[in-house]
């Protein structure tokens, strides 16, 4: 497949070739299969997924020295970064090779004003659940809040002051990651309207939530083994689970 092929966005809305008329419901044992799928596109060419997690590490790195600006920026181009991989693993599907090019793929994609809205959505909303759920504590973490604050550790010390509205605040997290799950995938490979691909994304992780929960309990036992030799581990997997997630989407979501 060509450059040109690989960028170009395909004019394809929800029911029409491209895409299944609904979202699909598939079996329990997807969950694993999704990271077995993920591997696989690991494997192709893991130099230039291991290179991509590098360079990704650099620019997040770097950005994370610009105070509040390098943190606006990554709010508001998190879901582009995405696509970009998701472009990528479509090429690395259809005959191509996965290249570190893929990561700024998002960025060259013709919805990427839809990607970038997505990110500040999510953002917006993600702080808005937080902020109400543990109040200042949030604000402290956002802003970089060191573990040697001793006003940071006697909050996060609080059971009931501050773990228990954390996880009822992660609780209101989820239909908010069920909605963006899928999206930049639908966005940028198929041309879905923006709040058309989260009304998409949440119908097709609602409809597997048993694929998704062993997904979860997989993908944090591999994280745990992951972070077990310095964390270098997750050179590994981060491609997996990110391969995975379109392995996903095109079972779910395509013909």
């Amino acid at each position: 497949m060509s450059d040109a092929n690989v960028y170009e966005t395909p004019v394809i809305e929800p029911g029409m070739p491209g895409l299944a008329e609904n979202p699909r419901s598939v079996s329990i044992g997807r969950g694993w299969g999704w990271i077995a799928d993920g591997f696989g596109h690991f494997k192709q060419n893991p130099g230039a997924w291991i290179l991509t997690v590098i360079v990704g590490l650099v620019i997040v790195i770097g950005l994370s020295f610009i105070p509040l600006l390098g943190q606006l920026a990554l709010w508001l181009t998190n879901y582009v970064w995405i696509a970009g991989l998701m472009i990528g693993c479509r090429a690395q599907a259809s005959g191509g090779n996965f290249e570190v090019r893929y990561l700024f793929a998002g960025f060259s994609n013709d919805r990427a004003g839809s990607l970038i809205l997505l990110s500040v959505i999510m953002a917006i909303l993600t702080i808005v659940i937080m902020v109400i759920a543990i109040g200042p504590v949030y604000w402290e973490i956002l802003k970089g809040g060191s573990a040697s604050d001793q006003a940071l550790i006697e909050s996060m010390s609080d059971l009931q002051g501050f773990w228990l509205p954390f996880l009822i605040g992660m609780l209101f997290l989820i239909p908010l990651m069920m909605a963006a799950w899928f999206a930049p995938a639908l966005i940028a490979l198929n041309n879905v309207p923006l709040f058309k691909a989260m009304q998409l994304s949440f119908i097709g992780c609602a409809k597997n939530i048993l694929p998704f929960l062993l997904y979860g309990v997989a993908g944090l036992i591999l994280a745990i083994l992951a972070s077990i030799p310095l964390g270098l581990g997750f050179l590994v997997l981060g491609p997996v689970l990110v391969a995975s997630i379109y392995a996903s989407y095109k079972e779910i979501f395509t013909e």
